[in-house]
């Protein structure tokens, strides 16, 4: 009896095919396991917190937050964000197109900072109460 080698050739394609896509699902499994907001087709859609802004120079810790004000960079790109006495800095990392600011006061009370890194301002703020 002679295979018929139009069907083994199906089979093999079609085999290959689920090979393939098992791979794929478990690629975007382990990415979305890492980055909640990752997505195969769509952009994720923007944060409706992002849009509520406070006004540039506004600092929630009391202090100042100064830089260019206008949203891009001109001339020196040097932000500073002064923060109240006792505050220091426990990290600094990138969240999306913000930097995340962590910091802590002298009486163990947490923050995070959530910064637009074009002019310092103060998008989102954090804070959680002193451990005990």
């Amino acid at each position: 009896m002679q295979p018929n080698k139009a069907l083994v050739g199906l089979v093999i394609g079609l085999g290959a095919v689920i090979v393939v896509g098992v791979g794929i699902l478990i690629y975007g499994l382990v990415q979305k396991a890492s980055d909640p907001s990752f997505s195969f087709f769509a952009k994720p859609p923007v944060d409706a917190g992002k849009a509520a802004v406070q006004a540039p120079g506004a600092n929630p810790l009391g202090g100042q937050a100064t830089g260019q004000g206008t949203g891009q960079p001109t001339g020196s790109t040097n932000i500073t964000v002064t923060l109240p006495p006792g505050t220091s800095v426990v990290s600094v990392s990138r969240a999306d197109d913000l930097l995340m600011v962590h910091t802590v006061d002298e009486d163990d009370n947490s923050a995070v900072l959530f910064l637009d890194p074009t002019d310092g301002r103060i998008v989102r703020r954090i804070a959680f109460g002193g451990r005990r």
